[in-house]
């Protein structure tokens, strides 16, 4: 069914039986996107993005799909992996995050409107880098960790984001999704939570942009 979906959109698509081919898929071919079962013969959906990103750390993109919830958010978006679908499989959502990683660099993340956002984080200083000086953030290649101990977002809210120090009247500079929250610091050290980024101001998504092809990063949305 996957394989009909996407090959009615116009994609050409590899099958592979387990990770070690589809390894050897990537390595033969030019792979945009592999989707891959967490569990699955000889290897697990994290061997094999280990692996992949051993190859390129930034294509193919790799999304994880899974029957269980037997694995970490924070862990698979940590190590790379750009989406997670739970069985049974939402077409449209998943039909969403190919396009977006097909998607030119120069239309990601682009801010068209001020959109509605449930939840507003404050960023500390003044841009990007001052909030990155404070270690009050952490980027990644598709989000960020911000770092915060009260009033959290629920999960899959829309947050948007501003820099303090703009002053109160500053506008929303960014929008994403929180996609984990965490309440408590055991041992991650900071609360706080994983936002993908959904659209950045044109400032903002040009030196997200940057600090990914400067850094090479492997995380999508890091966890610290």
């Amino acid at each position: 069914m996957l394989n009909f979906n996407f090959e009615s959109k116009g994609y050409l698509v590899f099958a592979a039986e387990n990770g070690i081919k589809a390894l050897e898929l990537v390595k033969q071919h030019k792979i945009d996107v592999v989707l891959t079962d967490v569990r699955m013969p000889s290897g697990s959906g994290f061997d094999l993005l280990d692996a992949v990103k051993d190859v390129n750390p930034a294509v193919p993109s790799v999304l994880f799909m899974s029957g269980f919830h037997d694995f970490s958010l924070q862990e698979a978006f940590a190590k790379g992996v750009d989406a997670v679908f739970h069985k049974p499989l939402a077409l449209q959502a998943l039909d969403e995050a190919v396009a977006r990683i097909k998607a030119k660099t120069d239309r990601l993340w682009k801010m068209e409107t001020q959109p509605a956002v449930d939840f507003k984080i404050d960023l500390p200083g003044r841009d990007l880098r001052e909030a990155q000086a404070s270690k009050a953030i952490s980027l990644g290649r598709g989000g960020m960790f911000v770092a915060f101990d009260e009033d959290f977002p629920r999960t899959d809210s829309i947050v948007g984001f501003r820099f303090r120090a703009a002053g109160a009247s500053a506008p929303v500079v960014g929008v994403g999704k929180a996609r984990w929250v965490r309440t408590e610091k055991k041992d991650l050290g900071s609360t706080g939570c994983g936002i993908e980024f959904l659209a950045l101001s044109d400032t903002l998504r040009h030196q997200v942009l940057e600090h990914a092809r400067e850094t090479k990063c492997i995380p999508y949305i890091p966890r610290l």
